[in-house]
């Protein structure tokens, strides 16, 4: 026992001995227990030792490898490609490298449908906006839609090597026909997991888009990897209505915000308002020009200026103005540079003049149309992808609430801002796919007013329930519905004497509300 233990002693010695002696070369196999990440370090260690068949060897080794784990195409798949392509690289063949590249790149392009987690739709005027200013729906009304976009989001593991690739997108009519194709190049960075790209299609004017469901198709090497639709509505479809200036006289953008605003009279010969919007500056001239022709305007002249900051020559404050003539009227519409903005948001000068004067004058300011008592829009079902919404009393409560529950105890909620009343609006409220609401009623609906001023939510819960207080923005204790429907109330903070005509819910068309 003794004399084989020292034989084997002896010839474990040995075996150290061989493996020490400098020069001598001990060829490293890849046997079944290798890992990926041991195989991955053997390939650059036989790279670096310009032993390139060995390379090859151990490169096909792991191809088959993650293709044993994954199948046949998988992102791991394609890097251990790129692997292989490197060795040919590396190896100076350089014609069998770009083949392995290209097979791992088709392959890449071949699973973009995989990792697709949203395809979404916005509007915009020409141009992209920024990513965090885009509003997305799937339904939108004609005559505010210029541009409508398509986006796609992707989630996937690091690439570890740029790709680019090139989309069709298909676009389709409400009838079936195709309203046209777009082919635009793409690309994903090497370490990016979270990539988006997109595209659009429209005019950069108001109205082109005509009622109907349209739906678009995305290809990559003929390979579908999304799709999707969206409905353009008419504004009576919608419940849309414009807010104006003037007794109806000039539409304005919704949302706009009117910082001043002379009244029309009877001895008034000339009108001036400056409102402001969250467009940009060719979008609200186009906005003010297109509205007002649909509404039997004659267009008389425009001037813009080359570019969003710059001015007109010899008047650096005027960035573009256009003026339009319906008899008794001529309007002009001005839009400051950012010499006289600062460049935050779009300013829109209107001046309106009235080719009247004497008693010709007063007769004419008599037929002047009158703001209309909108319709109120109270007790009727709305419905959108996911909600079915009902709006049941719009309330004004001062500056404090109070919810006494029927087994004991209350609880208060309080405005301390001066000039500053309690709006409550009662909802009933439907999730469409039958889960629990929870905390998804917990949105960012708004209230307006007749001149588009928005007012958001300051509070929501349920009748029974404690509020929400959405200005703490921590987490709080909250009664969250078990059920699909619910009622919830909602709480908005608005000055006083305003006048409140419309509730905003997230990818509904405002609704018409009468405050009590």
């Amino acid at each position: 026992m003794n004399r084989m233990k020292s034989v084997l002693i002896g010839i474990h010695a040995i075996l150290l001995l061989i493996i020490s002696i400098p020069g001598i070369a001990i060829p490293i196999t890849a046997g079944p227990q290798s890992t990926d990440d041991t195989l991955e370090a053997q390939i650059d260690q036989m790279v670096k030792e310009k032993r390139f068949d060995e390379a090859m060897r151990l490169a096909d080794q792991l191809i088959r490898n993650k293709v044993s784990v994954h199948g046949e195409e998988h992102p791991e798949v394609a890097r251990a490609t790129d692997r292989l392509a490197g060795v040919y690289l590396a190896a100076q063949q350089k014609k069998k490298a770009q083949a392995e590249y290209a097979r791992a790149d088709a392959m890449r392009r071949k699973l973009l449908s995989r990792f697709v987690t949203v395809f979404r739709f916005y509007e915009s005027g020409p141009g992209y906006p920024d990513y965090n200013k885009r509003t997305y729906r799937d339904r939108f009304v004609s005559s505010l839609s210029r541009y409508i976009n398509w986006e796609i989001n992707f989630k996937l593991p690091a690439l570890g090597r740029k790709l680019d690739y090139e989309l069709e997108a298909v676009w389709t009519n409400p009838d079936g026909t195709e309203l046209t194709r777009q082919q635009r190049k793409s690309w994903i960075e090497a370490d990016w997991t979270t990539p988006y790209t997109g595209g659009g299609w429209g005019s950069k004017v108001w109205g082109a888009w005509k009622p109907g469901r349209y739906s678009v198709a995305v290809y990559v090497d003929q390979n579908k990897i999304a799709e999707g639709s969206f409905q353009v509505q008419s504004e009576s479809e919608a419940g849309a209505a414009l807010p104006s200036l003037w007794g109806g006289l000039v539409p304005l953008y919704p949302g706009s915000t009117v910082l001043s605003q002379d009244a029309l009279a009877q001895t008034t010969t000339l009108a001036h308002a400056l409102v402001e919007t969250s467009l940009d500056k060719a979008s609200t001239l186009y906005f003010f020009r297109e509205q007002l022709k649909s509404n039997g305007w004659q267009f008389d002249k425009e001037l813009l200026c080359e570019t969003e900051t710059g001015g007109q020559p010899g008047n650096e404050l005027i960035w573009g103005l256009v003026n339009l003539v319906k008899d008794p009227y001529t309007l002009t519409v001005l839009i400051p540079s950012d010499k006289k903005t600062g460049g935050t948001k779009t300013q829109a000068d209107l001046n309106l003049i009235v080719r009247l004067s004497g008693d010709n004058l007063a007769a004419f300011v008599q037929q002047i149309p009158r703001v209309q008592a909108a319709e109120n829009q109270l007790n009727r079902r709305f419905e959108s992808e996911t909600w079915r919404l009902t709006v049941k009393k719009a309330k004004i409560e001062g500056t404090v609430i109070t919810k006494n529950y029927p087994g004991g105890g209350s609880y208060t909620f309080r405005i301390n801002t001066p000039d500053v009343y309690l709006l409550k609006v009662t909802v009933e409220l439907e999730r469409l796919d039958k889960k629990p609401i929870r905390d998804s009623f917990l949105v960012a609906a708004s209230v307006r007013d007749p001149a588009g001023n928005s007012f958001p939510c300051v509070a929501a819960g349920t009748e029974t329930g404690d509020y929400y207080d959405y200005t703490k923005g921590q987490r709080q204790s909250l009664l969250m519905p078990v059920q699909p429907k619910d009622t919830i109330e909602y709480v908005f903070a608005v000055p006083a004497r305003t006048a409140i005509s419309e509730f905003v819910w997230p990818d509904l068309a405002p609704i018409r509300i009468r405050t009590e």
